[in-house]
């Protein structure tokens, strides 16, 4: 449970650290970076919570583009 909670810690100071980041400054992400993320994050989700992994990532990234 402690571990949990490191890690629930870590990842909102790191999400809060990257929109402070983004909020700042005006850059563009290369699209395969994005798909990237996507992959990993749908991957870790996938581990910790038992899910279909076969969910395309290409449908993912282009309802992140279109709603980001």
């Amino acid at each position: 449970m402690e571990r949990e909670l490191k890690s629930a810690i870590r990842n909102r100071v790191k999400s809060q650290a990257i929109e402070g980041l983004v909020k700042a400054n005006d850059i563009d992400v290369p699209a395969a970076l994005i798909d990237s993320e996507i992959d990993v994050l749908r991957r870790q989700a996938a581990q910790r919570f038992g899910g279909n992994e076969k969910t395309s990532s290409g449908t993912a990234a282009r309802t992140v583009r279109r709603t980001g």
